[in-house]
């Protein structure tokens, strides 16, 4: 079984270093005068969590020129990057473990996430990620094409059965374009409703393995 995971929200705790990122970047436009006073709670925070960044930035700021934007968009990559080179960021709990033994099992995993090249490269690297993904890929590689329209790229490389693994709509689109069974990780930042299309819901990123069992099986 070939097995397409999300990365933030589904196997990172992502809020934990995008929250102070983003914070830090906002107070920089804010003394610029770019930019009101951020009053955005974590919560609202991590529901921007798995856009684009050229997307998110769309939303938040659609005031804000398009060079603000970008450089706004860097500023919070790099802040990020500098975080996990810290070892600031944290994996769920267990979630390495679900990926060692997905792939113990005989599954091929493959990494595609709505990020930048430099944040997926610094993850790879704090994570040892290549250890346990066959391929990963990042939006950014493919000038911010959805994840629905990267994923025949991959399904052409490796032929095979896939199930879908993410927390947003954005992974739930290309259960649902490709005719895929999909897992909802409800404990990420997505809602209820973005994730209705769901063969199954895992509320712990620990039940994923049974629910793939489940799907193998169906």
């Amino acid at each position: 079984m070939n097995l397409l995971f999300d990365y933030d929200g589904t196997l990172h705790n992502c809020l934990l270093i995008y929250a102070p990122a983003f914070r830090a970047a906002c107070s920089v436009l804010t003394r610029e005068g770019l930019l009101p006073p951020l009053a955005a709670s974590d919560a609202e925070i991590g529901g921007w969590l798995g856009m684009p960044a050229p997307e998110m930035w769309r939303f938040f700021a659609p005031f804000l020129p398009e060079k603000q934007q970008r450089r706004a968009s860097q500023m919070v990559g790099d802040n990020m990057v500098a975080a996990i080179r810290r070892g600031e960021a944290q994996l769920y709990p267990g979630a390495m473990e679900v990926l060692a033994g997905l792939k113990e099992a005989g599954n091929q995993l493959f990494f595609l996430s709505n990020c930048k090249r430099a944040y997926l490269a610094a993850h790879r690297a704090a994570f040892r990620l290549d250890d346990y993904f066959t391929a990963c890929y990042c939006a950014e590689e493919f000038d911010w094409l959805t994840k629905a329209e990267i994923f025949p790229q991959i399904a052409a490389a490796y032929p095979g059965d896939f199930v879908v693994i993410g927390d947003r709509r954005h992974d739930m689109a290309v259960a649902t374009a490709h005719g895929l069974p999909a897992i909802g990780c409800a404990y990420g930042y997505g809602t209820m409703d973005e994730l209705r299309d769901a063969a199954y819901i895992a509320y712990d990123v620990k039940e994923i393995p049974a629910l793939v069992d489940r799907i193998a099986r169906s």
